[in-house]
């Protein structure tokens, strides 16, 4: 988990802030496919509950959830709370949980945060990530999961937070 510091205009742009909705939402694994600088905040929660004091230093902000019930309400919760410091979402990334469908219950929870972000993209399930602690690299991923990683690029680099 890296601090963000004042924009240092390196690399991608002043890069963006990557906040996971709960634990285990997939920050670590998603910044690690982002261009640098991202940086992985973990949590935005605190282990009593509470949503914690985010200063992105203008940068686009990308929470990250999981595809289940209780992580849509963790994003609902998260994304309130940023809302309530006066940030804005630039993605909300919902990361399969696994290879099944998205429980109905959690996809109806989702649609109502849509109005609340810039942009929804739902991230595939990759079964190699369950098996193994390395991370791999963008170009050996399916087209598909590409593809979802350009469109949360593309939201972060259109993200006009002031």
């Amino acid at each position: 988990m890296t601090d963000p510091s004042q924009p240092a205009n390196e690399g991608w742009g002043e890069g963006v802030v990557v906040l996971g909705a709960h634990g285990g939402a997939g920050t670590t694994t998603l910044t690690h496919w982002l261009p640098s600088p991202s940086f992985d905040l973990g949590p935005i929660t605190g282990p009593d509950g509470t949503v914690r004091q985010v200063t992105p230093y203008g940068r686009p902000v990308i929470v990250t959830t999981r595809n289940t019930v209780c992580s849509a309400h963790a994003a609902s919760i998260a994304i309130n709370g940023l809302r309530d410091q006066g940030l804005r979402v630039a993605c909300l990334v919902i990361v399969a949980d696994g290879a099944g469908s998205e429980p109905r219950e959690a996809k109806v929870r989702f649609r109502m945060l849509e109005g609340h972000v810039e942009g929804t993209v739902r991230l595939s399930f990759l079964a190699t990530l369950r098996g193994s602690e390395e991370v791999p690299p963008e170009e050996e991923l399916p087209r598909k999961m590409v593809s979802e990683l350009t469109r949360i690029k593309e939201l972060a680099q259109k993200d006009d937070t002031p």
